[in-house]
């Protein structure tokens, strides 16, 4: 068995550390701290923890984009993809119609729902805000031979005859932390979100 090395052992503390910092902050009343503490129970395995924290959140801050997207992701690291991409789409289309993350998860997931012309809405979306993103050129290929090639409905097979999946036919429990990218908890500016709909509740368009 390969033990961590004394960098790994540190970070575990430091995070350690941290969420315990944010719990107690919490847990004394600042609980506009839901998000970052919520992210660190995702990451480290407790994503039903993450839940109750971001739903309880939400009903307060329903403006906070970033909450929405944690949302989304432990929805999706729970396996209930449809309450993921309904949560993506509210961002889109209550609070920040230019987010990234969601613009590419949705991209996704409309393709492997077939729904190649929601995917090719949602990609020129991820153009706008992000032309160099490495991802987005192969997504846009692969766009568009499925859409003029009928034979595509089918399942695709490599040489020997084995079906394959394209990296569209990809579902969002197969991404990993670096394709649909979250707020980072460093980040304090980036949990605020957008206010523009401020009105909207956990029952709005995308819950």
């Amino acid at each position: 068995m390969t033990l961590p090395g004394k960098s790994e052992r540190r970070s575990g503390a430091i995070n350690e550390d941290l969420r315990e910092s944010l719990r107690i902050r919490y847990e004394l009343g600042e609980t506009e701290l839901f998000v970052p503490l919520a992210d660190i129970a995702r990451r480290s395995g407790q994503p039903e923890q993450a839940l109750t924290v971001l739903e309880r959140g939400i009903e307060r801050w329903s403006w906070r984009v970033g909450a929405w997207i944690q949302l989304a992701r432990v929805k999706a690291q729970l396996g209930r993809l449809d309450e993921a991409n309904a949560h993506y789409r509210h961002v889109l289309e209550a609070i920040d119609p230019r987010n990234l993350p969601a613009l590419r998860a949705l991209a996704v997931a409309s393709v492997s729902e077939g729904n190649l012309e929601a995917a090719e809405g949602y990609l020129q979306g991820w153009a706008e805000v992000n032309p160099d993103d490495p991802e987005l050129e192969d997504l846009q290929e692969e766009l568009s031979a499925m859409s003029s090639d009928p034979s595509t409905d089918d399942a695709k097979t490599d040489s020997e005859g084995t079906p394959s999946r394209g990296i569209m036919e990809m579902s969002l429990s197969d991404l990993d932390e670096g394709f649909i990218e979250a707020p980072s908890v460093a980040d304090g500016s980036a949990w605020s979100g957008k206010k523009k709909a401020r009105g909207a509740s956990a029952g709005g368009k995308g819950s």
